[in-house]
This record gives C-alpha cells, structure tokens and sequence, in this order.
C-alpha cells in the first residue's frame, strides 16, 4: 500500500495524521447555530430553488482538530463548545432534532443540541465508535464500531434507532467496515470494505441489512461513498490513478469518471440535496481545505480559505 494510500487510511479510521501526532493538548469546537424553530438549514432562493445555508467541518483553525460551521450568506465561520484535550471529526447535521452528531479521539460519538447540550449517543472502553451518519428523516444513526484485537482489527456498521436508543448491528462482513452513507430515501447504506488484500471496496446493503453486495470491487484503494439524491449515482475517493481523487459511478452501467485531477488528496465528497454540488476536501493547496464543484467536476473553488485544516466537510441539510 502506497504511503497516500496509508496516510489517508490513519486520517480517517485511525485518527492519527501527523497533525494529530504534533497536537499536545485538544479543544472541541463546535458550531454556533441561529436555531429558528420549524427551519431545517435549507432556504429558497429568488428562482425557488433550495439551496443550503451552511457547512459543517472539521478545522485545526485553533490549533486542534474543532467542529466548525460556515454560513453561505454571511461568510462567517464559527466555533461551538470548547473541551480542552478532546479532538472530534466527521460531524453530521441530524435535520430532526436541529442538532450535530460527530466523533471524538476518545472514541465516542456525541451529540450536540441546539440548547447548548452535549449527549454521549455510544462510548465504550477498547471500543472506537466513529463516522456516524443521520438516515434521512432523522430516525437512525449509522456508526462504525472499531476494534483492534491483537493483529486483528474489525470495524462493523451499527444502527442506532434515535428515539429509542437501540443499537443493532447492520452490517458485519470480513475486515474494516467505514464510512457508511444513506440513500435519499433511507432505504439503503453504502460503505467501504476491506475484505481483500488490502484492497478497499464500494459496497451497498439495504438498511434492514440485507442483499450486501458490492458496487465496485478493484485492486485499489476505493472508499467515502456517497449516493446521488435520486440514487442513480455514486461519488466516492479513489487512487486509482495514483493520488486519491474523487471519483463518480454511474450505478446502472457501472461507467466511472473521474472528477478531480490534481497533485494532493481529494476526499470525502458530498452531494448537496438538489444533487448541483459536491462538496469535498482537499489538500491541493498545502492544507486540507473544504471546496466545492458542479456535479460534472466543473468550476472546483474552496469554499473556505486559511492556513488551517478543514476538512470532513458535510451540508447542513
């Protein structure tokens, strides 16, 4: 495995990139949002199409790895809670309860109210709960639960049912499970797995769990799958053309096209609602920075610009 390919595999299941080693203390961040009740983080423009109005991310922008926001209107950008000695990435918007779920260093997944609360969902000793995602209505929390066993680590798909507070296991397959992803309608999950040779694959399973069957199966390093909202294509991250780039599959005819082509990583891409957008992350600049394109990979720009970290980027839906 190429040392792209390994330095993103530790960015993202093992939460030890070199800005993470030189990091001596940590500081949770987290977005302040203007909660209006009944608004769901989207508005019309003047031609009535919905658009977003925020992005959450991931940012070093004090030094630590924070959960951050960005308003499309204002520009501003702006920090939540502050934790001294906790790290947390990979935030997802939960578009019911108007609040941000995401992962910590220690392991945990909490939950960040619009009253100013933070609720631990899943946290246990020897145990990495990380990349969570809210299903569509905001009913389940798809998570990873990550175990590392002697020579032997497994990571396998949880759902967590938000108003009970059920947890079931969805999906167990051999090796790593990660980065799972909902279909607009809830009613299937995509995901990375590592079942062969170390070669990482693009998986589909319905959310009940059944019918697991692969999308893309390669030699290479394929990974962070993301469905279109009328489900009939995928954007995911790939080094099949050396670095890791952000790659778009046509589902029904399998055709892949590559949309990014650029020296440094290109990452975690994510459709916007109306499907007219990825976001994704980039290290093209010297930093990883959250930037944005057309859906056919035209016009790529960073939406936020510093030098600092941002990345994990997700829309508030």
């Amino acid at each position: 495995m190429g040392t792209v390919v390994m330095d993103i595999l530790l960015n993202n299941l093992m939460w030890m990139d070199r800005y993470d080693v030189r990091l001596s203390g940590y500081l949770i961040i987290l977005v302040c949002f203007n909660f209006v009740p009944g608004c769901s983080g989207l508005s019309k423009s003047e031609k009535g199409n919905v658009r977003h109005m925020a992005v959450l991310f991931s940012s070093t922008i004090d030094g630590n790895w924070d959960i951050c926001r960005f308003d499309m209107d204002s520009k501003s950008l702006t920090n939540l809670t502050q934790t001294l000695q906790v790290h947390e990435r990979f935030p997802c918007w939960n578009p019911i309860n108007q609040s941000v779920i995401y992962g910590t260093n220690l392991g945990e997944l909490i939950e960040f109210r619009q009253n100013g609360s933070n609720k631990t969902i899943a946290a246990e000793q020897n145990v990495t709960y990380t990349n969570p995602r809210v299903s569509p209505d905001g009913r389940y929390l798809a998570y990873i639960s990550y175990m590392i066993q002697g020579t032997t680590e497994d990571g396998d798909i949880y759902l967590l049912d938000m108003a009970t507070g059920k947890n079931q296991l969805q999906v167990k397959l051999p090796g790593h499970q990660f980065n799972p992803g909902w279909s607009r309608d809830g009613n299937y999950l995509v995901f990375m797995s590592g079942e062969r040779r170390g070669a990482y694959d693009i998986w589909m399973v319905r959310s009940d769990g059944s019918e697991p069957k692969a999308v893309i199966e390669s030699d290479y390093f394929d990974n962070q799958p993301d469905l279109s909202p009328d489900g009939k294509q995928m954007v995911f991250t790939s080094n099949r053309t050396g670095d890791c780039e952000i790659w778009l599959c046509n589902l029904k005819t399998g055709n892949l096209k590559q949309l990014t082509n650029h020296p440094g990583v290109d990452e975690y891409p994510r459709w916007s609602s109306d499907g007219s957008q990825i976001l994704f992350t980039s290290y093209r600049q010297g930093y990883y920075q959250v930037w944005v394109m057309n859906a056919d990979g035209t016009k790529q720009r960073p939406l936020i610009k510093g030098d600092f970290d941002a990345r994990d980027g997700e829309w508030v839906f």
